[in-house]
């Protein structure tokens, strides 16, 4: 599916310490399209948005440290154990995963973690990618979790493993419609309480969390000011189609449609300062349906819709 050409291109695709609001976030405000409902507050990384509540999230992810964080469901200590059991064998025995043959390396535990490392074979080259992925098996209040930190022989074994243990004792489930109170970040099915450091944020939402040209993507990429800044530098939005926008307290540029077009796409930044990351901050309003602007989302309606949704972005207050 096509995007215009404002959208962040992350590597990956697009996954109970802290006391959780029981209904989730509803933004008091009537529909601004007919038969989308009312804009629902949805919690992305550390940002909270309002889009209506008939666009569903259908692609998420989140990493934190460089962790990324897989909700793998309810379950108990002995499915835990099962279910690390099954991982250890499939990989010992090679596992084709995401168009990927994975070959474990060794495993081990660690307080209540199974911790496992895999690495990746070419087997038409027979040779072994350079590198690892150290991975993390846990329960956390009844659900269970896999964190991943992707390895290498410059960076070391340490700081993997200590990212790994910081995110697992930061660690709690969280439901999509679930906006945590306290300092934290919001990723799929989860919630990190830890202070801001590297971290990617994304989601993309569609009508009824079904395939749909009609949509929402968001993406989030913070640094800190000690890291090499790559993609936070990119151009803004510009041309005659371009104007300023303010996303939670960030300027940035904004691109409104082509004539016989319904999308509309900006780009916020923040060069962060002291122990505050510098943030990017890219949203689109996607209509790449065969006759874009009809209902349920007119040109005038999604153009309000827009100023709506952005207007409303902010930070979580912590």
């Amino acid at each position: 599916m096509r995007r215009i050409s404002i959208r962040l291109g992350f590597a990956m695709a697009a996954a109970a310490i802290l006391l959780l609001c029981p209904k989730g976030g509803e933004a008091e405000t009537a529909p601004v399209a007919e038969g989308l409902g009312p804009l629902q507050t949805r919690c992305i990384g550390r940002y909270l948005v309002d889009l209506p509540e008939r666009f569903r999230p259908v692609e998420q992810y989140g990493l934190v440290r460089g962790v990324r964080v897989v909700p793998l469901g309810p379950g108990d200590l002995a499915e835990l154990e099962q279910l690390a059991q099954a991982r250890i064998s499939a990989l010992s025995n090679g596992l084709e995963e995401d168009r990927q043959h994975l070959r474990l390396d060794h495993a081990g535990r660690h307080d209540d973690m199974v911790l496992i490392r895999r690495h990746t074979e070419l087997p038409a080259l027979g040779t072994r990618v350079e590198g690892w992925v150290d991975e993390a098996l846990l329960l956390r209040s009844g659900v269970m979790f896999r964190l991943e930190h992707s390895g290498s022989p410059e960076e070391g074994e340490a700081p993997g493993l200590e990212a790994l243990l910081a995110v697992a004792g930061a660690l709690s489930p969280r439901r999509d419609e679930e906006i945590p109170s306290g300092p934290g970040a919001c990723l799929p099915g989860a919630f990190v309480a830890l202070p801001p450091q590297a971290e990617a944020h994304g989601a993309s939402f569609t009508l009824d969390g079904r395939p749909d040209p009609l949509g929402w993507q968001i993406d989030i990429l913070m640094r800190p000011l000690s890291d090499p800044q790559q993609g936070m530098e990119d151009a803004l939005p510009s041309g005659p189609l371009a104007r300023d926008i303010r996303l939670a307290g960030m300027m940035g540029r904004a691109l409104a449609p082509l004539p016989g077009q319904s999308g509309f796409g900006a780009v916020a930044r923040s060069q962060g300062g002291g122990a505050d990351p510098a943030v990017r901050f890219s949203i689109e309003l996607f209509d790449e349906r065969a006759d874009p602007g009809s209902p349920p989302l007119t040109s005038a309606q999604a153009a309000a819709l827009w100023s709506a949704v952005t207007t409303s972005v902010r930070a979580r207050p912590d």
